[in-house]
C-alpha cells in the first residue's frame, strides 16, 4: 500500500506544479491590465526559478521557460512553452506548452484553470526518449492563497492516462484519478473542509511483462478541522521525497482529522520478490484533540482476501480477513501522527520500530488508555477473536497494565502449517504455540476445539495467561 500512496502523492503535486506554476504574488490587481501582465510575467519567472532549485528527491523544473502573460478582461492568460519536469529518478517529462488562466480574486487569492498538452514526451535517466504519456481527459482547476504558495481548493481530474513506450516492454495505465479539496472555512493558514481522492483502473507492468502493481479502485475521503496548510505543505514535500517528517514538523498539525478508506483489487510484486494481494479493505480513522496535549482516537478496519508471500513471511500467520475496532484516549498527538506518517510512507522495520518505541514511551508519560473493542482475525488455519483494555503508566515495569479476553481455534492446524513451512523462525514459534495451546481452556464447538484465554499484564510486570506466568513463552514468540 505504501507504494500506491507514494505514487498518488507524487503525481498530484506534479499536476499542481504544471497547473499552478503561473501563480503570482498578491501585487496583481483584481482587474487585469497590461502593466499587471508585465509585472506578473516577472513574478512568474521568479517563481519558476525557485522551482528549479527544489531538493533533488522531489519534482523540479530543469530550466525556466520563456513566460508569456497577456491581460484579457478580468484574467491573465499565461503560456509556458517547453516546460521540462524532472523526477527524483532522473526521468524527464516535457510539455510543448502549458496554458493557464489566472484570475485575481477580491480576497487576494487566485483562481487557476490550466491544461496539459498532448502528449507529454518522456525521457529516461540516460537521456533517451522512452515514450509518450497521454491523458484522454483532464480538468485542472485550483484556488490558491494570496501569496500563491498554499492550495485552498482544487478540482482535478484525469482519465485514460497511458504511457506508450517507444521500444521494449512496460505498461502504465490509469483509468481515472480525481482530487477535490472543498474548504468550509479558511482562516489564515488554518484550513477546515473536506477532501476526496479517488482512482480506478491502475496497472503497471515492468518491461519483462511482470505485473508490478494493479488496483481496481481506491477512495480516500477526509474531514479536516484547523489543518495548518504551511506545516502540511512542508510535511508533504518531505513525504513525497521519501523522508519522514520530524515530530516538530507534525506538532499541532490540525485540530481534528477523519479519514475513510476503501479499496478493492490490489496486487503488488515488490522489488525484493515479496507478493501482496488484497481483495478488499476499508475503514475509518478519527482523531480529535490534536491541537492540545492529549488526543482521542477511533479506528475501525475490515479487510478480506489478504495473501502475502515472501522469504520472511509465514503465510499461516497472515490474517486473510480481519475486523478490528480500537479506541484510545489521552494519547500524545505528535508521536501518534509521526507513527501514522511512518507506517504510511515506509515499510522498513527500522523506522517503524523507532516510531513505535517513541509513541510507547510518550503514552506512558501521558497516562494513555487503549481499548480493543473488537478483534477478529481469520487465517488459513486459525481464527482469533477477543477484546481488552490497557492503561499506560511510566511507573510500571512494562509501561502498561490491563487485560484481554481471547479465543483461538485451529491451533493444531496452525502449528502443523508452521512446521511444514520450514521457516527460520518456525521451530521457536511452534514451541511457543504448543505452550499456548496447553494453557488454554478447551471448548468443543461446531468447527472443532476452541481455546479460551484471559491475558493479564499486572502492575509488577508479570504477563499472565489463564493464571500462568507467560514470560518464557512470550520470549519465544518475540524471537
Amino acid at each position: 500500500m505504501r507504494q500506491i500512496f507514494r505514487h498518488i502523492t507524487r503525481a498530484a503535486p506534479a499536476l499542481l506544479l504544471l497547473a499552478g506554476l503561473s501563480l503570482p504574488a498578491p501585487q496583481a490587481l483584481a482587474q487585469a491590465t497590461p502593466a499587471g501582465a508585465a509585472n506578473l510575467e516577472r513574478l512568474i519567472q521568479d517563481r519558476l526559478g525557485a522551482a528549479t532549485s527544489n531538493e533533488p528527491d522531489q519534482f523540479r523544473l530543469e530550466r525556466v521557460p520563456e513566460v508569456q502573460v497577456t491581460a484579457q478582461g478580468d484574467i491573465y492568460a499565461v503560456s509556458l512553452p517547453k516546460l521540462r519536469l524532472l523526477t527524483d529518478g532522473g526521468w524527464l517529462l516535457e510539455a510543448p506548452v502549458v496554458e493557464a488562466e489566472v484570475k485575481p480574486l477580491p480576497d487576494g487569492g487566485w483562481e487557476v484553470e490550466a491544461s496539459i498538452p498532448q502528449p507529454l514526451s518522456v525521457f529516461s535517466e540516460r537521456g533517451f526518449r522512452a515514450g509518450d504519456l497521454t491523458i484522454g481527459q483532464q480538468k485542472l482547476h485550483a484556488r490558491w492563497s494570496a501569496d500563491g504558495y498554499l492550495l485552498n481548493a482544487a478540482d482535478l481530474s484525469l482519465a485514460n492516462v497511458a504511457f506508450h513506450p517507444t521500444s521494449g516492454g512496460g505498461l502504465f495505465n490509469l483509468a481515472s484519478l480525481t482530487l477535490k479539496l472543498d474548504p468550509a472555512r479558511v482562516t489564515g493558514d488554518a484550513w477546515t473542509g473536506i477532501f476526496n481522492l479517488a482512482l480506478g483502473g491502475l496497472n503497471f507492468q515492468a518491461p519483462t511483462g511482470m505485473e508490478k502493481i494493479a488496483l481496481q479502485k481506491l477512495r480516500l475521503r477526509g474531514d479536516a478541522a484547523g489543518l495548518d496548510l504551511t506545516k502540511f505543505a512542508q510535511a508533504s514535500r518531505i513525504w513525497r521525497g521519501g523522508g519522514l517528517p520530524t515530530a516538530n514538523q507534525l506538532e499541532r498539525l490540525a485540530t481534528a482529522l477523519k479519514l475513510e478508506l476503501d479499496l478493492a483489487g490490489y496486487q503488488q510484486v515488490h522489488n525484493d520478490g515479496r507478493r501482496t494481494k488484497l481483495d478488499s479493505g476499508g475503514g475509518t480513522l478519527a482523531l480529535d484533540g490534536l491541537s492540545g496535549d492529549r488526543a482521542g482516537m477511533r479506528l475501525d478496519w475490515r479487510h478480506a482476501g489478504l495473501d502475502r508471500r515472501g522469504a520472511d513471511i509465514e503465510p499461516a500467520l497472515v490474517p486473510a480477513s480481519a475486523d478490528i475496532a480500537l479506541n484510545g484516549s489521552r494519547l500524545p498527538p505528535t508521536p501518534l501522527l509521526a507513527l501514522l506518517a511512518t507506517y504510511a510512507s515506509d515499510t522498513s522495520d527500522g523506522p517503524r520500530k523507532a516510531a513505535r518505541e517513541q509513541l510507547f514511551t510518550a503514552m506512558q508519560t501521558a497516562g494513555s488508555n487503549l481499548n480493543i473493542d473488537r478483534l477478529s482475525l481469520k487465517g488459513p488455519q486459525t481464527a482469533v477473536s477477543g477484546n481488552g483494555a490497557f492503561k499506560f503508566a511510566s511507573q510500571n515495569p512494562r509501561g502498561l497494565t490491563g487485560q484481554a479476553d481471547l479465543s483461538m481455534s485451529g491451533i493444531d492446524r496452525l502449528i502443523a502449517a508452521i512446521q511444514a513451512s520450514g521457516g527460520t523462525k518456525a521451530a521457536g514459534t511452534a514451541i511457543a504455540l504448543y505452550a499456548v495451546q496447553g494453557l488454554g481452556q478447551p471448548e468443543q464447538g461446531a468447527d472443532g476445539i476452541t481455546h479460551r484465554y484471559q491475558l493479564q499484564i499486572l502492575p509488577d510486570g508479570r504477563i499472565m495467561l489463564n493464571g500462568n506466568d507467560m514470560q518464557n513463552v512470550a520470549g519465544l514468540l518475540t524471537r
